[in-house]
């Protein structure tokens, strides 16, 4: 079915301080976007029709995820991690 609107958007990544542009995509039925769940996204108000989408979320359990609490990494704690100890939200985040 055909819908008017619905742009996938995408930003700066999350911690960098110039927001810079926005970037909309229009996508058809079929596409595929990969993208670091760091970058800033959004999708655009469908105005007409229906927008459907499959999501999936991937991630490193043996690279830097795994050693670095999100919370942490984004509030700026200089020792986050649950590893590093200074991570306020225990075990839980991984």
């Amino acid at each position: 079915e055909e819908f008017d609107g619905g742009e996938l958007c995408f930003g700066a990544a999350r911690g960098e301080k110039d927001e810079g542009d926005v970037t909309a995509l229009r996508l058809t039925r079929g596409n595929v976007v990969l993208h670091s769940g760091r970058q800033l996204h959004s999708v655009s108000e469908v105005t007409r029709g229906e927008r459907f989408v499959f999501i999936t979320w991937t991630r490193d359990y043996e690279g830097f995820r795994s050693r670095t609490c999100p919370c942490c990494f984004l509030n700026g704690r200089k020792e986050g991690g649950s590893k590093g100890g200074g991570c306020i939200c225990g075990s839980a985040w991984n």
